[in-house]
This record gives C-alpha cells, sequence and structure tokens, in this order.
C-alpha cells in the first residue's frame, strides 16, 4: 500500500535568492547522493537528505519535535528526470537533473536551477546538454528534458539594440 500516489510529495529545495525563483528551469540533485521521503505536519511528504530532515524535524516541520519518520529511501539516480511543479515559474513542469556539485551535508541536497540567475546553473545545464548521450544512458534522463525552455523573451520597445 504505497503512500506515493495518495499524497502531495515536494522536493525540498534550499533557496538562497528566492527572488530568482520565477527563472527557475529545472531541479538538480546528486545521483550519489542518499535521500529520504519523510512526513511533515501538513500531511504532505517531503523529500530531502537525512541531515536536512532532521534539521527540519527541529524547527518543528514534522508532528513529532526533532524525529523525522522515514517512508522511503531513494538514491538521487532513481529521482533523475522526474516531473515536477515549480509554483513560481511559468513553466508547467520542470525535471529533475543530475548535479555532481551538490553536497549531502549542506542545504536540503534539492537545488533549484535558475540558469538566469545564477552561472554555475548555466554552466551545468549547458555541460549536461553537451554531454547528453552521457545523461541519456548512465541517468536514464530523456533528451528532451535536457532542453527546458528558453529562459525568457523580451520584446524590446526601442530604436536601440535590446
Amino acid at each position: 500500500d504505497p503512500w506515493y500516489p495518495r499524497v502531495l510529495t515536494h522536493c525540498a529545495p534550499t533557496a538562497s535568492t528566492p527572488y530568482s525563483l520565477h527563472g527557475q528551469t529545472n531541479c538538480w540533485l546528486h545521483p550519489d547522493i542518499n535521500y529520504i521521503a519523510f512526513p511533515v505536519k501538513t500531511g504532505e511528504v517531503f523529500i530531502s537528505t537525512t541531515r536536512a530532515a532532521l534539521n527540519m524535524a527541529y524547527q518543528d516541520f514534522t508532528s513529532e519535535y526533532g524525529k523525522t519518520q522515514v517512508l522511503l529511501r531513494l538514491k538521487g539516480e532513481e529521482l533523475m528526470g522526474v516531473a515536477l511543479k515549480a509554483p513560481l515559474t511559468s513553466y508547467d513542469v520542470i525535471y529533475t537533473l543530475p548535479m555532481l556539485t551538490i553536497k549531502e551535508d549542506k542545504g536540503t541536497g534539492v537545488v533549484t536551477s535558475v540558469p538566469s540567475d545564477a552561472p554555475d546553473d548555466y554552466a551545468a545545464l549547458r555541460d549536461v546538454q553537451k554531454k547528453k548521450v552521457v545523461y541519456t544512458c548512465v541517468y536514464n534522463v530523456s533528451i528532451l528534458i535536457l532542453y527546458p525552455p528558453p529562459l525568457m523573451w523580451v520584446q524590446c520597445h526601442t530604436q536601440t539594440l535590446c
């Protein structure tokens, strides 16, 4: 009797610049990091590293202060290519992609990707796209997922070049 078809589940990203989340094109996970799914007080399920889940338990996110109930243990590679809804973006769906520089002991292990604002995100996305054969074969990620929509379209209303 799996919990996941019935429960709203969230990857719990850490964002140091929340104002940039409107430009989110994908979500990074480390394929070799261990993640857990755990319930929070609202009845929803969060996915993060064990360390981050424990930190959230001490911030009163869970029903029992300082404790987490592990519903499922996952490797990041099992979550590659998963479709997500990022509420602040204009895209209906974004996808999880692998990023090998994520640390298990920093943040939640889930990283928002905003290539328009973060040079590292832009470089990592371009790297994934250049090595598409590796990523599609090793992580079983569809080639279509590797090419998110354009970052932003701006209409020019002046005579000068935009």
